[in-house]
């Protein structure tokens, strides 16, 4: 339980002409990391077929983009897998699939009606603008005169023309009402005279007249931009209509024929991990204990017993890899543990302590069922919109556990929004604002018992590591956190006569010298035997603060009929935004504090992390199942 799988490095020797079938078996069995091994021989190749398979993946993996863009992934179903294809069979199948082309024309055709379009909207506003203008617009090309367009207001008109005026340019301004304010207007000048500087100072937007779609004049030019958009729109539906049939007729088996492409892309990179020589082939990885005699009994059958397979101890320096195996509902807990610090496979793994006492922090801390199901349901509603390989949505699951524990504490404690409802039934439960000493000293335990238990993991990792004075050294630091908490509960509380308190006391002291002789540099970490169980007083006063802030709440914005509707809405508003407010405060208090409490209060009384995840030469088939599936 506190422990990541026992794992085991092998050593498989196998004949060269095995290989495909070596590879494949390995492939299939999934539970071998492989390392290249140390020993002086040459290093494998990859197969031949490597590059012709990745050319086709990157052909297939383009052409599912394309036709995922007219998918609606909300109704498609998960399709049934289907049987691996051998490679040649495969590589044949994707050679002659020509929906594939077809996919990249349609596309490639859309893309070139896409600039298209572009284009001609950008005519189509030129010659909207300059539609009551009556030129032929091949005469605004000219070696005498020069023509500029500009979108313009009124203002603008009047300004531009009387600016010429003014300075005594040679110029024609042609204005078309585009609407009510605004003017399409075409500016001809000599190509002498100097226009721009008053241009410029009005400050028009200026239009492109240069384009080759602009011919014959605005008005007729117009139409035919519109007719040729209409034209184009027609034609793209067209294809975006062929790529749907395209996609809910070929998505799925692309999709699986990709799978099998990046299995036989993997099968083919694997040769690399491995040693040759002229007729053998050296493989080395990591197994995981319990499934050696599978392995070795799998590649027995896939070689006819041509094969020698050897267990060998690792590296001095070298560290296994880690792999943990706990029910699907729990993996949130080991992706935190992962975005935080892998566990060695040498030491002990905390994650269980984490599973258990996280719900159990949060929930003290939260103790309201009102609060509990509301942060059930946000938690719910966060899984639902987020990607489930991601941070977001494996913390929801984490504080999914959390709520559920903070609906049962809100139970035993009779908290219900702040309100004490089930006095209504006769049922008190634990009063929180009654109870501070007692729940105070129940929190303080579970910081003696936890940190208590960090030391002995402590104790237990650096015997494994043959640390002598380390070990004596947090031993002591252990009876000096059990005999100090006997000695206080008997000095203060009296829980303990006062002799053997005084024993205890004196105990204490003499472990915590030792501590400090043999620690070395931990010696420093001797105050932490009092602040760490202590700081776990914090669920108390977290809990606290949130049950007082609702009862305040309660008792100042409960609304009531009696003093009107007005004042009824406008409380009910308030009672719910300040309840809102408390409950976001509580819940995220609750998260932070419940983390912090493990990682920081009990995690660095041992833990080192930073292992090496177990990666199994294998794939996670989704669309596919293997073709030996049935013989299997």
């Amino acid at each position: 339980m506190l422990r990541t799988e026992r794992m085991q490095k092998v050593r498989l020797l196998c004949l060269k002409k095995d290989r495909r079938a070596v590879v494949h078996e390995l492939h299939r069995l999934g539970a071998i990391d492989l390392r290249r091994s140390g020993l002086q021989l040459s290093d494998g190749s990859v197969g031949d077929e490597v590059q012709q398979i990745s050319d086709m993946l990157i052909r297939v993996g383009g052409a599912i983009d394309v036709l995922r863009a007219y998918t609606d992934v909300k109704r498609r179903s998960q399709p049934t897998p289907v049987k691996h294809m051998a490679l040649g069979t495969l590589l044949e199948r994707l050679g002659s699939y020509s929906q594939i082309g077809e996919t990249y024309q349609i596309s490639a055709a859309l893309k070139e009606l896409d600039d298209q379009a572009e284009i001609l909207g950008a005519a189509a506003r030129v010659a909207n603008a300059l539609a009551g203008i009556d030129i032929d617009m091949a005469s605004l090309r000219s070696d005498v005169l020069s023509f500029k367009a500009f979108e313009m207001s009124a203002d603008q008109v009047e300004r531009l023309k009387s600016t010429i005026g003014e300075r005594g340019i040679s110029a024609e301004v042609l204005a078309s009402r585009m609407n009510g304010k605004e003017f399409g207007v075409l500016v001809a000048y000599d190509k002498k005279a100097s226009i721009d500087d008053v241009i410029k100072g009005i400050a028009p937007r200026e239009l492109d007249i240069t384009m080759k779609e602009l011919h014959g004049k605005p008005k007729e030019a117009a139409a035919r931009i519109a007719r040729e958009l209409a034209e184009n729109a027609k034609r793209r539906k067209e294809l975006q209509a062929r790529l749907r049939n395209l996609a809910a007729e070929n998505l799925d088996k692309l999709l699986a024929l990709r799978e099998m492409l990046e299995i036989e892309l993997e099968k083919g990179n694997a040769s690399s991990e491995f040693k040759v020589t002229e007729s053998a082939m050296v493989i080395e990885g990591w197994v995981p204990r319990k499934r050696t005699e599978e392995l070795e009994s799998r590649l027995a059958l896939a070689t006819s017993g041509r094969f020698e397979m050897e267990y060998i101890e690792a590296g001095e320096d070298e560290l296994a890899p880690t792999l943990v195996n706990r029910p699907s509902f729990l993996k949130p807990f080991d992706y935190l543990m992962e975005f935080l610090s892998l566990p060695r496979s040498d030491e002990i793994d905390p994650t269980w302590i984490f599973i258990i006492s996280f719900p159990i922090f949060y929930g003290l801390m939260i103790s309201d069922v009102g609060y509990g199901l509301a942060s059930l349901l946000l938690s719910w509603y966060i899984t639902r919109i987020t990607d489930p390989d991601g941070l977001m949505y494996n913390t929801a699951k984490i504080w999914e556990l959390g709520a559920m524990s903070a609906v049962v504490f809100g139970v035993i404690t009779n908290e219900y929004f702040g309100f004490q409802v089930t006095q209504l039934i006769g049922f008190q439960g634990i009063d929180w604002t009654k109870s501070i000493t007692s729940i105070l000293a129940i929190t303080v335990l579970f910081g003696i018992v936890q940190v208590g238990l960090g030391i002995i993991f402590g104790i237990v990792n650096a015997r494994r590591e043959r640390e002598n004075k380390l070990v004596v050294s947090r031993s002591a630091s252990l009876v000096t956190l059990v005999s100090g908490t006997l000695a206080i509960a008997g000095g203060f509380f009296g829980l303990m006569p006062a002799g053997p308190s005084i024993d205890m006391a004196v105990l204490a002291v003499a472990a915590l010298l030792v501590t400090i002789i043999f620690g070395g540099r931990e010696a420093t970490e001797v105050t932490n035997l009092i602040t760490h169980p202590l700081s776990y007083s914090r669920i108390m006063g977290f809990g606290m603060a949130s049950i007082i802030i609702a009862s305040l709440i309660d008792k100042a914005f409960t609304p009531n009929w009696a003093a009107g509707p007005l004042l009824f809405i406008g409380f009910l508003i308030i009672f719910i935004a300040l309840h809102f407010l408390n409950m976001i405060l509580s819940i995220f208090e609750g998260i932070v504090q419940a983390v912090r409490l493990n990682f920081v209060e009990f995690f660095t009384k041992f833990y080192k992390g930073g292992g090496i995840k177990f990666r199994p030469f294998g794939y996670r088939r989704v669309y596919t199942v293997d073709a030996d599936a049935s013989d299997a």
